[in-house]
C-alpha cells in the first residue's frame, strides 16, 4: 500500500503508521544497541586494550569485506519502494530474486577468501583467530542484510525491530561466553548471534528463494545501487580511517584506547540510525507519489530539529560523567577519556547529516553525496594524520576526525536543502537549530572543564563534583527538556502534525 492508498483511507494514517515504526524500532535499535554497549564493554573489560583494540582492528575486516556486493542490494532497496509508490509492481520477483543470489555468490567469494587469507599470510594469533570467526560471520551478514533489506523496502519495520532486538540480545549472549571461554567465547557468540539473525530472517520473510540469474535486471540494479554502495564504501572509509590511521602510526592498545569514544557513542548513534532507516523508504515512496523534491522538506527538518534538540543534552550528561564512569567501569582506559570525550561531540555532527543522506538518495544525488563523503573522508585521512604527526596521539586523530564530521553534516545538510528548494531562511533556521543547542551546551561543558575540573585519582571529589555539574547542567536544559517532554511523541524525534 503506498501513501497516497493510505491517505484515502484515513488522513492520519500515514503519521500513525511512521510514528508507529519509529517507536518500535526505536526501542528495538536501543535493545540492540544496549546488547552491544554490554558486549563491548564486558570485551573491552575482560580482554583489555591490547586484544580488545586487534578485534577493532579485525573488525575492519568484516566492515568493508561485507561491502563489495556492487551496490545490488542497495538497487533493490532503492527500487522496490519506488516502484510501489508509481504502482509499478510486476518486476519485484524478479528483482528480489536476482539480488538473493547475487547476494548469496559474493557471500561464498569473500568468506572463502578470508578464510583463505588466514593461512597463507602472517599474523599475530589473534588477528587470526579473529579473521577465521569474521569469515563466517561476512557469510551470515550478507544474507541478513538481503532479508534487512527486503523488510525495510516493504515497510515491515515490526520485524527489523525484532531483528535488532534479537542482535542485542545475540550480544549479551556472547558476553557470558566470554567469562567461559575467553576471546574464543566473544568471537563464538559473535558468529551465533550472525547464525540465528540469519535464520530468524528467512522464517519470517513471506520471501521463498528463488534462484535466478538475469543479465538485465543485474546490470539494471548495479547501476542504481553502484553509486550507492560506493557512496557507503566511502562513508565506510570516511568513519573508519582514523582507527586506520592509529594501527598503522601508534599500535593496537592505543587503538583500544580510542574504541572508548565509539562505544559510549553506540546507542546514541542507534537512534539516529533507527531515525533514518524508518525515514528513507517515505522519502522515496513521497517522491514517487508527488514527483516534486519540494515535497520531502518537512522530512529533512522534522526529523533534524527534534535530534537536535535531545542529542545534546545526552552527549553532555556523557560527557560529564565520562571520567566517573571509565575510573569505576573501565579503569585500564583511563588514557582514552579524553579522546572519548571529543570523538562523541563530533560524532553527534556525523549522527545528524543521515536524513540529508536520504534526500541525496531518494532524488538521484547519489555521485553529489559521494563527492561530499570522499572529501570527507580526505579530511579526516588529513586532520588526523597531522594530529597523529604531531604527537598528540589518539587526542589528535580524535579533534582531526570531529572536524571532518562537522564540515560533512554542515555541507551535507546546506546542499539537501538546496535540492529539496527550501529557501534560504528554512536552510538558516535549520542550521541555527542544529548549532544552536550543541554550541550552547559545549560552552557548558566547557566551564565545567575549566572551573570545576574532575580528577580521575580522587573518587570521593569525582563523585561529588560530577553529581554538582550534572544537576547544574540539567537545571542549565530544563527548557529544552520541557520542550522534549511536551512534544507529542517526546524521544521519537519526529511531531506527529509535522509530516
Amino acid at each position: 500500500m503506498n501513501i497516497k492508498e493510505e491517505k484515502a483511507q484515513n488522513p492520519q494514517n500515514i503519521k500513525g503508521k511512521i510514528v508507529n515504526h519509529v517507536a518500535k524500532f526505536s526501542f528495538a535499535s536501543f535493545i540492540g544497541g544496549l546488547g552491544g554497549f554490554f558486549s563491548s564493554y564486558f570485551g573491552a573489560l575482560l580482554l583489555g586494550p591490547t586484544i580488545w583494540g586487534t578485534w577493532q582492528g579485525a573488525m575492519l575486516v568484516l566492515q568493508y569485506g561485507s561491502s563489495l556486493h556492487l551496490g545490488v542490494p542497495n538497487g533493490m532497496d532503492r527500487e522496490l519502494p519506488l516502484m510501489r509508490g508509481k504502482k509499478e509492481l510486476g518486476r519485484q520477483a524478479v528483482i528480489t530474486d536476482v539480488t538473493f543470489t547475487f547476494s548469496f555468490i559474493v557471500a561464498l567469494i569473500v568468506s572463502s577468501g578470508i578464510l583463505v587469507s588466514t593461512f597463507v599470510l602472517t599474523m599475530q594469533p589473534e588477528l587470526k583467530l579473529s579473521l577465521q570467526f569474521i569469515a563466517a560471520m561476512i557469510f551470515f551478514q550478507y544474507i541478513s542484510a538481503f532479508y534487512g533489506s527486503f523488510f525495510r523496502a516493504h515497510n515491515e519495520f515490526g520485524t527489523v525491530s525484532k531483528v535488532a532486538i534479537i542482535g542485542g540480545l545475540g550480544n549479551f549472549f556472547s558476553i557470558a561466553l566470554i567469562f567461559f571461554f575467553g576471546f574464543r567465547g566473544f568471537l563464538g557468540g559473535q558468529l551465533i548471534r550472525f547464525f540465528v539473525i540469519t535464520c530468524y530472517s528467512y522464517f519470517k520473510s513471506s520471501y521463498s528463494i528463488k534462484w535466478r540469474w538475469d543479465n538485465q535486471c543485474l546490470n539494471s540494479l548495479i547501476m542504481i545501487g553502484f553509486p550507492i554502495m560506493l557512496m557507503l564504501f566511502a562513508n565506510l572509509l570516511f568513519t573508519t580511517v582514523d582507527r586506520i590511521l592509529i594501527l598503522k602510526f601508534l599500535d593496537t592498545k592505543s587503538l583500544g584506547f580510542y574504541s572508548l569514544g565509539n562505544l559510549v557513542f553506540a546507542p546514541l548513534l542507534m537512534i539516529f540510525t533507527a531515525s533514518n532507516s524508518v525515514m528513507y523508504p517515505r522519502f522515496t515512496e513521497k517522491y514517487g507519489e508527488t514527483g516534486t523534491t519540494n515535497s520531502l522538506i518537512k522530512y529533512i527538518t522534522v526529523p533534524i530539529k527534534n535530534l537536535a534538540v535531545l542529542m545534546p543534552i545526552l552527549i553532555g550528561v556523557i560527557y560529564i560523567a565520562l571520567p566517573f564512569l571509565v575510573k569505576v567501569f573501565l579503569p585500564a582506559y583511563i588514557e582514552g577519556i579524553a579522546a572519548a570525550r571529543i570523538l562523541i561531540m563530533g560524532l553527534f555532527f556525523y549522527g545528524i547529516a543521515g536524513m540529508a543522506g536520504n534526500m541525496f538518495l531518494t532524488v538521484n544525488r547519489q555521485v553529489m553525496y559521494l563527492v561530499i563523503t570522499i572529501g570527507s573522508a580526505l579530511l579526516n585521512l588529513c586532520f588526523s594524520y597531522i594530529g597523529a604527526k604531531l604527537g598528540y596521539g589518539i587526542i589528535g586523530v580524535a579533534i582531526g576526525a570531529s572536524l571532518a564530521y562537522f564540515i560533512f553534516s554542515i555541507t551535507s545538510v546546506i546542499l539537501a536543502m538546496r535540492f529539496a528548494k527550501a529557501s534560504l531562511k528554512e536552510t538558516n533556521k535549520l542550521l541555527m537549530g542544529v548549532l544552536g543547542h550543541i554550541f550552547y551546551v559545549c560552552v557548558i561543558i566547557t566551564i565545567f572543564s575549566i572551573w570545576m575540573p574532575i580528577f580521575p585519582s580522587k573518587m570521593s571529589s569525582m563523585i561529588n563534583v560530577t553529581v554538582l555539574q550534572e544537576l547544574i547542567f540539567l537545571s542549565l536544559n530544563a527548557y529544552f527538556i520541557y520542550k522534549i517532554l511536551h512534544s507529542e511523541i517526546g524521544t521519537l524525534f519526529i511531531r506527529r502534525n509535522s509530516i
